[in-house]
């Protein structure tokens, strides 16, 4: 009887541990998925300030283009100067984006790998390795007889 009972207690400890597991390899594939978001996210805004980047330098050389007419295009280059002033904002707007966005990765990781660490650690302790006999043992067992086996431990709480 005593025997039943510690097959019991590892069976309720293997099937927590399980559970944990389960749970474990969810939380690391969500973060995994919003660090590719992240990524993804990033990616758009570095395309945006390259574009944004290309626009400004186009805006200055339109801009040296205009001081050789000034006489003519004093109102253009007002204009222009305008123009400027709202790309630089723009500029720092998506560098702060920028930043946010690469703070966020680097958060996505480090909760990647946290998880992945108390994964390895699950699946590396003592209780782990010294349950798998038992596990082994439950594929060989026919699928209705581990659940009769299981009802009957849940309800009598001790084993056969």
């Amino acid at each position: 009887r005593t025997r039943f009972a510690v097959l019991g207690e590892r069976w309720l400890a293997e099937t927590s541990e399980r559970m944990l597991a389960g749970d474990l390899g969810a939380k690391l594939h969500d973060a995994a998925a919003e660090l590719r978001d992240a990524d993804a996210e990033l990616a758009g805004t570095r395309a945006k300030l390259a574009g944004t980047r290309a626009e400004l330098a186009g805006t200055r050389t339109e801009l040296t283009g205009t001081r050789a007419d000034l006489a003519g295009v004093n109102a253009e280059l007002a204009s222009a100067s305008d123009c400027v002033r709202g790309i630089q904002a723009d500029v720092t707007r998506l560098t702060r984006e920028l930043q946010q966005t690469t703070i966020r990765a680097t958060r996505a990781e480090a909760a990647a790998a946290a998880i992945g660490g108390a994964h390895n650690a699950v699946l590396s302790s003592t209780a782990w390795r010294a349950t798998w006999p038992l596990r082994r043992l439950g594929v060989y067992m026919p699928r209705p007889m581990r659940r009769i086996r299981c009802a009957r431990l849940v309800i009598s709480g001790s084993g056969y």
